[in-house]
């Protein structure tokens, strides 16, 4: 079908309805009645970007899943971009979380299975019970470095951190290189003037790790991915490998973390049923993924020819966006009086995506953000917003939905004795010594007693959160993780 034979489209087109923009104040702060006015329109609405890039945006959930499993749509984004350079466009740099790369997601077919095949092998060598006793001895550090002060901010010196120190324990990176990495991540995500130039050094910087990891191969993921028998002996395909884990496990990771931290301070009543025991941290999780997909606006695919999806027109070689945001938002995934899907909405949104491009370790991310949020609740169960929640502000972008900041205050702790601050890994390093799961046995080490925020545990604990006696006001906000890495 060409788009002169198409059907008409109500509300899909810019002459129709003006396009969503996804940046500006607006979108920041609240998107939720944005998504809410596009999903009135049409399954599938014109947004923007930028301010000179269009897409097509899907906002319902229905249609999402239909696009997400279609055959004829492509990851391949090579082919819009070449369009775009012959014609003259603008190339501005919210657009390199776009650009195609050698990597699992940018690719179909038999090279996605191959691609994804060495990414979910590599993960799959890592030992759970090594995995979460280093989550949880990692998360205790990171509180140590903040409990005697009785004030943090939980994004730049947890929620952000905790990640990343996992993510580069599991892929054997250096400390020198540790920081540079995280710093031109973030930038890359926030689609910012400096996302090009920090996209380029990014790749410098895993072209270094990837030479150290030839010379030197350890036992971590990136020395697995290089030596698996569907990886080709080609740097830039191993680098933009690791590029995809590394960023897919670690800005995504720390929203959620954040958001459902956030939740918890913020709602007593949640908090209460954590504390009680008649809901798991799972399921608060679950609960975050439902209302903020870390990853909002994502899951680009371009029809190999001119599709009609659901009555709307999309031209072949075109952006189709998907935005999780808005499709967990549907009725039609929460159910509603005339009948929708109900409680099934908790566990099939698509925050991990759907298809054959559907996250390979959605597992892991849930096992380190649940010890994440276990560890914090159960060292400061005090804890309180420094901030009220209606004052907090999100960081800028079309894609994730993350907070800036989370200030928090709660009566100083003590740190834990040295002995059980001990590094984790022991290495002189600093990284864990990973064993494939064929041969790694669970810890010799004593575990922690189960406090009554452990997602194990279903018994009631404790009765409903005491609040401190007087509120204590805005603390000083500690939110660079520069300062924190100089100093720890």
């Amino acid at each position: 079908m060409t788009q002169q034979d198409a059907p008409a489209v109500p509300g899909a087109g810019p002459d129709d309805q003006a396009p969503l923009l996804l940046y500006g104040e607006e979108f920041t702060q609240d998107p939720a009645p944005l998504y809410a006015r596009a999903r009135e329109t049409a399954p599938i609405v014109r947004a923007r970007v930028h301010e000179d890039v269009e897409v097509s945006l899907v906002v319902r959930y229905h249609t999402a899943l239909k696009v997400l499993h279609h055959p004829e749509m492509s990851k391949n984004s090579g082919p819009w971009f070449e369009a775009r350079e012959r014609q003259g466009l603008p190339m501005p740099p919210v657009l390199e979380m776009m650009r195609v790369r050698p990597n699992a997601l940018y690719e179909d077919g038999e090279e996605h299975r191959r691609l994804s095949t060495a990414v979910r092998d590599s993960l799959g060598r890592l030992d759970p019970p090594i995995l979460r006793r280093t989550a949880r001895e990692t998360a205790d550090r990171l509180v140590d470095t903040f409990a005697e002060r009785g004030e943090a901010d939980l994004m730049g010196e947890y929620a952000g951190v905790l990640p990343l120190q996992m993510f580069f324990a599991m892929f054997g990176v250096p400390d020198d290189l540790g920081l540079r990495i995280q710093q031109l991540t973030a930038t890359v995500f926030d689609g910012g003037p400096e996302a090009a130039q920090a996209n380029v050094e990014l790749s410098a910087t895993w072209q270094e790790l990837v030479a150290r990891k030839r010379r030197e191969p350890g036992e971590d993921v990136a020395s697995w991915l290089l030596a698996h028998p569907s990886s080709n002996d080609d740097d830039s395909e191993i680098i933009n490998q690791l590029l995809l884990v590394m960023g897919a496990g670690t800005e995504p990771e720390q929203n959620l973390i954040a958001s459902t931290l956030l939740q918890l301070l913020s709602d007593d009543s949640s908090y209460g049923r954590l504390l009680s025991g008649s809901q798991r941290i799972a399921e608060a999780l679950e609960t975050t993924l439902l209302d903020y997909a870390p990853m909002a606006n994502y899951a680009t695919h371009y029809p190999v020819r001119d599709l009609e999806i659901d009555g709307i027109l999309l031209p072949a070689w075109e952006p189709v966006m998907v935005s999780f945001g808005s499709c967990n938002q549907d009725e039609a995934l929460r159910g509603d009086a005339t009948g929708g899907t109900g409680d099934s909405g908790y566990r099939a949104h698509l925050a991990w995506s759907a298809g054959p491009h559907e996250c390979p370790a959605w597992s892991v991310a849930m096992m380190m953000a649940s010890v994440a949020v276990e560890v914090l609740l159960d060292r400061l169960p005090d804890i309180e917003l420094a901030t009220p929640r209606p004052q907090l502000s999100w960081r800028p972008g079309p894609y994730q939905r993350g907070l800036s900041a989370l200030p928090v205050v709660f009566p100083p702790q003590p740190v834990r004795p040295q002995d059980a601050t001990a590094d984790p890994y022991g290495s002189a390093g600093g990284h864990a010594p990973w064993q494939p799961s064929t041969t790694a046995t669970a810890p010799s080490t004593p575990q922690r007693t189960p406090s009554p925020y452990d997602s194990t545990r279903s018994e009631a604990t404790s009765t409903a959160r005491q609040q401190p006696s007087a509120p204590r006001g805005l603390r000083r906000v500690w939110n660079s993780l520069a300062e924190w890495w100089r100093g720890r």
